[in-house]
């Protein structure tokens, strides 16, 4: 249970001014469990971000589907997906904030925020700013390093409860 089906997975672009198409995903077809890492390696063009974008319901392929515990993925209600991309939105607000992304601030789990920073390697460093999790990130996270913001995503998509974690060039930062 809890696994990620990929099941003869095709998407083709067709080209505005010619009868060409372009195979970006040609019969794709995997399975990922829980707790699995899995990662799409290849050169530009390869098919990576339209394989995300797929998943993320983003686009839809012109054959073959997606399965998340044997329903398909973009009609599944029981799946949460989260997406870690290279460049994080961050608002000007606080830490908190940021983490628990779209809650009211009344529903916030201080808990739970303690222990996604843990699990994102921030907590050490968020304890020591003078005032913890409600300091304010400023625009665009300009006092944060790059990999520290990849790390407030990764906190956020945790916070989620998200059962599906996507990371976009996940070394970058």
């Amino acid at each position: 249970k809890n696994a990620l089906s990929v099941e003869k997975l095709c998407k083709t672009y067709s080209h505005e001014h010619s009868k060409n198409e372009t195979k970006a995903l040609d019969n794709v077809t995997f399975d990922v469990k829980q707790g699995e890492v899995f990662g799409l390696l290849g050169p530009n063009g390869a098919g990576k971000t339209t394989f995300l974008n797929i998943v993320c319901g983003l686009i839809k392929p012109n054959k073959g589907e997606i399965k998340y515990n044997e329903k398909t993925l973009n009609d599944n209600l029981e799946i949460n997906v989260s997406y870690v991309s290279q460049s994080t939105y961050l608002q000007s607000s606080t830490i908190k904030n940021n983490i628990a992304f779209g809650c009211d601030e009344r529903d916030i789990d201080l808990i739970k925020i303690k222990s996604c920073l843990k699990q994102a390697q921030l907590d050490e460093l968020i304890e020591n700013l003078p005032d913890g999790i409600e300091t304010n990130i400023s625009e665009l996270g300009a006092n944060f390093s790059g990999g520290q913001i990849q790390r407030l995503s990764i906190a956020r998509a945790l916070y989620a409860d998200s059962n599906l974690i996507i990371f976009d060039e996940p070394t970058s930062s």
